[in-house]
């Protein structure tokens, strides 16, 4: 499955194990997948890294050399980053909650999974998102459904629920030594914020001033009256 992008070896590596509605529904997410998906999500970097690790055998004193050994050591652990921009925006059209919660669970994504950029899954409520409740590691959560360079206006309207979403992205707020850094927001979302969405964004604005976070375009501490429009992707 070396030739799938992360998202396609993903829910591949999940239909191997068991149906995408069993995966988050039973046993509260804590299947485990299969032997056979375990390799499936492994296969990449292992193959890749082998054939680099050959092509550069001969320069081991280099620099390049030790580039690959840094790309080894990124590779062992290869779910730092998923990214549905890199399918077909018509298989990420079709995407279910079911679908994504299956490939959350399968990669460990609440121990592992860094950034989620959830580009073109417009069926979506957000139900898909549970896996990552509390999670610690999570950095970066786009969830403006919209690629890179597209325009977030997307029509028709996204199924993605603030109802839904909010309370998931508050565990992750109040987790201890959570990560979170960077969220940016349906534009369904930010057109008309509710009173929920502005307190779930006024605990997020302390959690970073109390972290010392700088705004990145003026190096301004962020806290209480802070503009943090940036760290949202407004």
């Amino acid at each position: 499955a070396t030739f799938l992008c992360k998202p396609s070896r993903a829910l591949f590596a999940a239909a191997m194990t068991a149906p995408s509605s069993s995966w988050v529904k039973l046993n509260c997410g804590k299947r485990q997948p299969s032997a056979t998906s375990k390799a499936i999500l492994s296969s990449s970097s292992a193959s890749q890294t082998s054939q680099e690790k050959k092509d550069l055998e001969p320069k081991r004193n280099t620099e390049q050399w030790e580039g690959l050994q840094y790309q080894k050591q990124q590779s062992d652990e290869p779910w730092f980053v998923l990214d549905f921009a890199d399918i077909a925006k018509s298989l990420a059209s079709r995407l279910t909650d079911d679908d994504v919660g299956a490939i959350l669970v399968c990669i460990n994504a609440n121990k592992t999974l860094k950034t989620l950029k959830l580009t073109g899954c417009v069926n979506i409520t957000g139900h898909g998102l549970e896996p990552l409740r509390s999670s610690t590691v999570l950095e970066h959560i786009d969830l403006s459904l919209a690629g890179q360079h597209e325009s977030p206006n997307i029509e028709p309207m996204p199924a993605i629920s603030e109802m839904v979403v909010l309370p998931i992205l508050d565990s992750i707020v109040d987790a201890n030594d959570n990560s979170l850094k960077y969220i940016q927001l349906p534009k369904k979302w930010r057109g008309n914020k509710s009173p929920s969405l502005d307190i779930f964004l006024e605990r997020y604005k302390i959690l970073l001033g109390s972290r010392g976070s700088k705004c990145s375009k003026c190096d301004k501490i962020l806290g209480d009256n802070s503009d943090f429009e940036w760290v949202l992707g407004w």
